[in-house]
């Protein structure tokens, strides 16, 4: 029987200025960047996303396989993530843009987690029908 893997448990934080994109896939139509901190098992992660709309809603989803994930019109967000198998089991969390179009997600990285890959992309709310995706992120928590 697979193992079935649950990361991170979400807070929101404050603002923080913007960074370059680092350790992403890029896409034809990425709408505004997304970075993640080095993430490293039995400590807190941190993703960052940037050139939203102040104040503007945004969730983050995560998985472990690239592919296409298709999301139209769910709680007033239209998206398809180039990772597969994106579910509400999936949403790293859900956050608000500062002022200056930047937000931020906290989630601690399980213990017994290290080596794991897994992939992370943001979604603007409220932009249906048409789409605002981030860059999609790898990441191998250390």
């Amino acid at each position: 029987m697979k193992k079935q893997t649950t990361l991170f448990v979400a807070a929101v934080v404050g603002s923080l200025s913007l960074f370059s994109t680092t350790s992403n896939i890029a896409q034809a139509d990425d709408c505004f960047p997304m970075k993640a901190i080095t993430l490293v098992a039995g400590e807190m992660g941190m993703w960052k996303v940037g050139a939203l709309k102040p104040d503007s809603e945004f969730v983050i989803v995560w998985g472990t396989r690239l592919g296409n994930s298709v999301v139209k019109d769910v709680q007033d967000y239209c998206a398809t993530f180039g990772i597969g198998g994106i579910s509400t089991k999936r949403i790293l969390g859900q956050g608000t843009a500062d002022s200056f179009g930047t937000g931020v997600i906290e989630r601690k990285i399980p213990s017994g987690t290290a080596g794991l890959t897994v992939y992370t992309q943001a979604a603007a709310r409220g932009t249906c029908p048409d789409e605002c995706v981030s860059n999609i992120v790898e990441s191998t928590i250390q």
